[in-house]
């Protein structure tokens, strides 16, 4: 017999169009699609009369990489989801170093929350055994992070890499794919990883291209360098001969409002038609979230969080900081000149007053100067500041939603600290009302295969992201009326509405608005 019989559904595959189906679910597969009203029985039936049935989302671009050992609802399930990658950016908790572990970790910290003392000195394989210990709610996938394996060869050190040291980068990455890492995560905007030239980054790329693994890349400027940034990383797959992934595309900056964008995917298209696989992906909102750190000029950085308060509390070291964002100049796009602190919202404090302020009107407030306040605001809080940046133009936005080629992500981070962003609960919900719903942008049909299919070949997931026969039963039921999002910036814990049920690898994972007590979630390892 039969473990589900799922009767009278929508079922809108991303692929296939819209139909009506009863669905059959045998263990963990989609034992059939079948006519609606056919002669089957099961032992548990759903009557999905009204209701939309999907493929369960699949957010390629989380960093939850602690979420199994976290002691905190699993948020992704009333948004649909059923399978989630990490190790977004460049950062994952693995690979790392005993001598540099905490440092790594605090500044980890706003990105991934705090990394817990028993991963110290593990290997990604160590990792991976762990978590397939832990109790899944949703299947998790993992990419290594370039800016981890460098850390865990050289620290944050801004010095030129040596053969040796580069060799021992690649022989980790060479090390983690085998171990069953989904690919290669690069952060080129973050330290250690901006010390990197493009010489050397193509030299990593190839040991994924090896594996025959994309390389997700947050490119090395979103600002006025954007474009080059998107070039570099169209050379460095060139190069490489490596699947090249551009993560959360966007233009930063009022000054490149309504025309970077166009530029970066007309460079993108005309490389695709050269020969090189090239991908990416966006999130529907128009501020994007990171850490109060990412503004500060590179050189700054090189020895990590400690060394930036150091820096801060050294009066000489406190005015070049200062001078430095009063400036523009190759290499580092100083978002404090083309955004403003009066765009940069405090998301995390131990002064619950200062949440949810941008920098300027906590200054103003005080008489203070902004830059002095961000300062004074890092040393208290020991370099844990995660922030909001509102540094998009909404058309930018939705020309990049809209594209076909265009997968939808969240780019949630799980800091412990102060209020997330909104994304984190509302990403896929707020996407499908604006652009389908509302704007009438895209089909239903359109933005599912963005949530669904595509993000599953590009990982070569497989039996994932259809409702096809055969297939894993990861599976989301909406009723399209009640779908919204509810989590906003200045209210955001706060979880969308409208899925009815979620089923992850067969099993019921989520209903009457909560999760149940099954924990069917997968580890999702590649295997060579």
């Amino acid at each position: 017999m039969l473990d589900w019989i799922i009767r009278n559904a929508t079922v809108v595959d991303g692929v296939q169009g819209e139909f009506q189906a009863d669905v059959a679910i045998e263990g963990d597969k989609i034992a059939a699609v079948l006519p609606v009203g056919a002669s089957v029985e099961a032992a548990h039936t759903l009557d999905a009369s009204g209701l939309v049935l999907t493929p369960g989302t699949i957010d390629i671009h989380r960093h939850a990489d602690l979420m199994p050992v976290l002691d905190q609802p699993w948020s992704e399930l009333p948004q649909g989801l059923t399978t989630m990658i990490s190790g977004n950016c460049g950062f994952s908790p693995v690979p790392n170093a005993p001598d540099t572990f905490e440092a790594v970790r605090e500044y980890a910290l706003p990105i991934l929350g705090r990394i817990p003392d028993w991963v110290c000195g593990k290997t990604t394989g160590q990792f991976y055994d762990e978590m397939e210990k832990r109790s899944l709610k949703i299947n998790c996938g993992y990419l290594v992070g370039n800016g981890d394996l460098r850390r865990s060869v050289t620290g944050f050190s801004d010095a030129p890499l040596t053969a040796v040291q580069l060799d021992a980068i690649c022989g980790k990455l060479d090390e983690a794919l085998c171990d069953g890492a989904m690919g290669l995560s690069m952060g080129i905007m973050y330290t250690p990883e901006c010390y990197y030239n493009t010489d050397e980054l193509s030299r990593v790329a190839a040991v994924a291209a090896k594996h025959g693994r994309p390389v997700t890349s947050h490119i090395r400027g979103e600002g006025r360098s954007v474009v080059a940034s998107v070039d570099e990383m169209i050379e460095i797959g060139k190069r490489s001969g490596a699947h090249i992934h551009i993560s959360h595309m966007k233009a930063a900056g009022t000054d490149m409002w309504g025309h970077a964008v166009n530029v970066m995917l007309d460079h993108i298209d005309r490389a695709r038609r050269e020969g090189l696989e090239i991908s990416f992906d966006a999130y529907p909102y128009t501020a994007g979230s990171t850490t109060l750190l990412s503004l500060f000029p590179p050189e700054t950085l090189a020895q990590g969080t400690e060394g930036v308060l150091k820096q801060i509390a050294d009066p000489k070291g406190r005015a070049y900081i200062l001078s430095q964002f009063a400036v523009q100049r190759e290499g580092w796009d100083n978002f404090i000149q083309t955004l403003g602190w009066g765009r940069v919202i405090v998301s995390g404090s131990s002064n619950k007053e200062e949440v949810g302020k941008t920098i300027q009107e906590l200054a103003d407030q005080t008489g203070c100067d902004p830059g002095e306040y961000a300062l004074d605001l890092l040393a208290r809080e020991k370099g844990c500041v995660p922030t909001v940046l509102e540094e998009m133009a909404p058309d930018d936005v939705r020309k990049i939603l809209t594209r076909p080629d265009c997968i939808v992500i969240s780019d949630s981070l799980y800091s412990a600290a102060g209020m997330p962003h909104p994304r984190k609960y509302g990403a896929f919900q707020r996407f499908l009302c604006q652009y389908v719903k509302e704007e009438k942008a895209l089909t239903r049909q359109q933005a599912i295969a963005k949530m669904t299919c595509m993000p599953a070949r590009l990982f070569g997931l497989e039996k994932r992201g259809r409702v096809l026969e055969g297939y894993y039963a990861d599976l989301t039921l909406m009723d399209w009326d009640k779908l919204r999002d509810r989590a906003t910036y200045t209210d955001p814990i706060q979880d969308s509405e409208g899925v009815t049920h979620v089923f992850v690898n067969g099993q019921l994972a989520f209903a009457d608005k909560q999760a149940t007590s099954c924990a069917a979630g997968r580890l999702l390892r590649c295997r060579a």
